[in-house]
């Protein structure tokens, strides 16, 4: 089909749809178990991959994870600052789940429809977030070489009934036709489709999917060597070709990898550390010093902190900087009475949630 896919191009700048903020994926041969993320079914067909990066705002606006606090989404249906967003640890509605706000340090990528903002705060480890593809490409010969034909993960509004913010199906299709510099409602990206085929199609996968009303701002992905999910682009819009062939649209991430990439580095932050467990205090020796311990749960903590006070209406007091990995301190020369500790992991400037113990007096 590649022939005519090629000759009918000149089509798809005349016909290409506008984007809209109505959402719905076709998927062929749907089914809630196979394509429904909260369905939480072991068959689901990205069952084996960490979704918790992926998400819809409280606007019902897309965004997908690129560190613990940037995002990438479309420019033209973007989360306004101060809209909710929640994260879903697991596949499961009733598992983990964490809710961040859209902050206000954000931009638009240069003259494209692709997005980039940040959280209030990052998310916690555990969390995912995903590369994105990083190959500049200009012209469809670049095109073959990298990324034509990649079997695509497509995410979008499910064609089930679930509430906004769980309402994510997935479905399958080949990354296609590289269309190039196109402008659409004020926004000039490096485009592709991935084309809607018909069952007995060469390229036609089950589970087939596209774009009904563009869903705007949705990622769509490929599994790397090493079956990571990597970005490939974020959903524009939809196309009609001249056979009446339709499709996806998307503004391919890795032509602005570059100045994501710079954004991130200014303004990304890393994982809030997950907090300590256990954490308990005693007196020890004659001195009735005091040794607190605790187990370390994080992989991502560089440092520990520890503050101190003497009564509940009292100021917390800095009392040491652990070094990662700690598990014990020993307060020498601890005061008499009730004691009051607190703390919490680092990873550099973010800090994780802290726990507490109270020390009765001796």
């Amino acid at each position: 089909m590649f022939v005519s896919k090629a000759f009918f191009l000149w089509l798809l700048f005349t016909l290409f749809g506008s984007a809209s903020v109505s959402w719905s994926l076709t998927i062929d041969n749907y089914s809630a178990a196979k394509n429904d993320r909260f369905a939480n079914d072991a068959s689901f067909i990205l069952g084996d991959q960490n979704l918790s990066g992926i998400a819809r705002a409280s606007n019902n606006a897309w965004l997908v994870m690129i560190s613990p606090n940037t995002f990438l989404c479309a420019a033209h249906y973007t989360p306004a600052v101060g809209d909710t967003i929640r994260f879903y640890r697991e596949n499961d509605v009733n598992g983990a789940s964490i809710t961040r706000v859209a902050a206000s340090t954000r931009q638009k990528v240069g003259a494209s429809d692709l997005y980039i903002g940040t959280l209030d705060a990052p998310l916690p480890e555990g969390y995912a977030y995903y590369d994105y593809a990083d190959e500049i490409v200009t012209d469809s010969t670049e095109w073959t070489a990298t990324h034509r034909n990649r079997l695509l993960f497509h995410f979008g509004q499910s064609p089930g009934n679930y509430p906004p913010e769980q309402d994510i199906g997935v479905g399958f299709n080949l990354a296609d036709v590289w269309v190039g510099l196109h402008t659409i409602d004020g926004s000039t990206a490096y485009v592709f489709a991935a084309i809607y085929e018909a069952s007995g199609d060469p390229d036609y996968q089950k589970y087939e999917s596209k774009v009904v009303g563009s869903d705007s701002g949705a990622p769509v992905f490929y599994k790397t060597d090493t079956g990571d999910l990597r970005v490939l682009g974020i959903t524009w819009g939809t196309a009609t070709w001249g056979k009446g062939d339709t499709g996806s649209l998307f503004t391919y991430v890795g032509s602005y990898a570059d100045s994501v990439s710079r954004f991130v580095a200014t303004n990304g932050l890393g994982y809030e550390p997950l907090a300590p467990s256990g954490f308990q205090a005693q007196r020890i020796g004659a001195n009735q010093d005091v040794e607190l311990r605790w187990q370390d749960l994080s992989s991502v903590e560089t440092a520990y902190s520890i503050e101190r006070k003497t009564s509940p209406n009292d100021s917390w007091t800095p009392l040491a900087t652990l070094p990662a990995d700690a598990t014990r301190y020993e307060d020498a020369g601890a005061p008499p009475g009730e004691l009051y500790y607190r703390l919490k992991a680092l990873n550099k400037s973010v800090a994780g949630n802290s726990v507490e113990y109270v020390l009765a007096a001796p």
